[in-house]
């Protein structure tokens, strides 16, 4: 079974920004496409929705690509850690962690 993959014409059509802002925010690092072909990026659903994430930071709260980057970061951070606590707590027979927020 097979991924997804989206071009980069459907990825801005669905996020509502031109293809230059995808391109932008993949050669800043912000996001890394799942795949290419030949030279052409190709994006998956998890990728599609990093990207949503990065067009609200910079459109709906004003970030610039570093402050995105942080942000992006800490997100990831608090992912790995929220993993590891769930890890842990199943490992000590007690209940998987559930986000509340």
């Amino acid at each position: 079974m097979s991924e997804d993959l989206y071009d980069i014409d459907i990825v801005s059509e669905c996020l509502g920004v031109t293809p230059a802002v995808v391109r932008r925010y993949t050669r800043l690092g912000l996001v890394v496409p799942g795949a290419r072909r030949g030279r052409h990026a190709l994006y998956t659903a998890a990728d599609l929705a990093r990207l949503r994430q990065i067009v609200r930071l910079t459109r709906d709260l004003g970030l610039n690509g570093a402050g995105v980057q942080v942000v992006l970061r800490l997100l990831d951070r608090i992912k790995a850690l929220e993993r590891e606590v769930a890890v842990l707590r199943l490992r000590d027979g007690g209940e998987p962690v559930r986000r509340t927020w």
